[in-house]
């Protein structure tokens, strides 16, 4: 009988000892808006930088992005349109800007995944998604070759983005700041004599920085990253 009470009274101690280690549970991060359906829309902070392996970049000085939001998520599909876009390229001084055109064609970006980094910011995965058959395109024009191709297909959990919650923050709307930094992108650049090589890379990368705002009904609504 001894036996049996000493087993029962240290199978009680080890469950206290767990409840006592465990962690609470937390709430899932999710984006939030004051009222639904909400249409979000992203107002650049600075030019958008795309880069393709080391010293060829180009920046898109016209980035907007859209989204909806029907309810509380863990996820959002932003819909981005890029405009005025431009490289340097062959890099002289002072700098004489060649046309890029980049081309969406439907794909879009799904953040998801949002994780706590510290007080008011979320870590985010993103994704970019396209339609069956469609990839993203890139026509760089320049002097010193035919107008390259670049093309990226859609390609899932790039980490490195994240979301802040400006709710609260003075001189600050209630909306959320997005830094999209999606890096080590695969592409392909197809046409010889380009700056890259013909074939495949993994070396492709994309930074944004967006305030995104939310309306609903016609009016101006507060949105927000909230949880743990």
């Amino acid at each position: 009988m001894r036996s049996r009470l000493h087993t029962s009274i240290l199978a009680v101690l080890v469950l206290a000892a767990c409840a006592a280690w465990a962690s609470p549970a937390q709430a899932e991060p999710l984006i939030e808006a004051d009222s639904y359906p909400a249409t979000i829309d992203g107002t650049a902070l600075q030019a958008s930088i795309f880069t393709m392996e080391g010293p060829y970049k180009w920046e898109c000085k016209a980035t907007t992005m859209t989204a909806e939001l029907t309810g509380k998520s863990s996820s959002l599909t932003v819909t981005p349109t890029y405009g005025e876009c431009r490289w340097n390229y062959p890099v002289v001084e002072p700098p004489v800007w060649r046309v890029v055109t980049v081309t969406m064609n439907s794909c879009d970006y799904l953040l998801h995944g949002p994780k706590r980094v510290e007080v008011d910011k979320y870590s985010v995965l993103v994704d970019l998604k396209c339609p069956v058959g469609q990839q993203v395109v890139v026509h760089l024009s320049s002097t010193t070759f035919p107008t390259c191709r670049v093309t990226l297909p859609a390609q899932s959990n790039i980490a490195g983005s994240y979301l802040i919650d400006k709710t609260g923050k003075e001189k600050s709307a209630d909306d959320i700041e997005l830094g999209l930094a999606m890096g080590g992108m695969s592409f392909t650049q197809d046409v010889a004599g380009c700056p890259v090589t013909v074939g495949a890379h993994t070396s492709f990368s994309i930074l944004n920085q967006m305030t995104l705002s939310g309306t609903s009904a016609g009016k101006g609504i507060g949105l927000r990253v909230s949880g743990e």
